[in-house]
């Protein structure tokens, strides 16, 4: 690994992404080939401090690309999940999904996940803006009232 991003270190424009995000903006990078894609990403973990989001084409990308980032950084990156498609009566359905959900962006929100994977249609999904997400949690503990 340590090769590889001695050589991404060495492109401009891998260069020109990192000062992007150094600066706290945001940095789109299109158009990378599939094998390329997890180095780059994996580059840019190890070399930024901010947090990280990838958008796949669909599910099977991300979980895809969750494997080779195991690979190559050696955790488990979380990848947003989507709205379950369901063929029972609304009423009986488990929210897991959504609670699941909203753990996740709450994490991205206030910074502790530094790399969160989702697929275009977890993006898409309809959420509560991240300033009322950060405000909305609150904390049980024994003894307090």
């Amino acid at each position: 690994m340590d090769k590889i991003l001695e050589i991404l270190k060495a492109m401009p424009e891998y260069k020109t992404a990192l000062d992007t995000l150094s600066c706290s903006k945001n940095a789109a990078i299109t158009g990378i080939g599939q094998i390329n894609r997890s180095h780059i990403i994996a580059g840019m973990y190890n070399d930024t401090e901010n947090p990280l989001v990838v958008i796949c084409q669909d599910d099977m990308a991300a979980k895809r690309l969750n494997e080779e980032l195991k690979g190559f950084l050696g955790i488990d990156c979380p990848i947003l999940p989507t709205r379950e498609l369901t063929l029972y009566d609304s009423a009986s359905v488990s929210r897991g999904w959504e609670q699941k959900r909203l753990r996740q962006l709450y994490e991205l929100t206030i910074g502790k996940t530094k790399l969160q994977i989702m697929s275009w249609d977890a993006l898409s999904l309809r959420t509560i803006p991240p300033y009322t997400l950060s405000e909305a949690p609150f904390f049980l503990e024994v003894g307090r009232e």
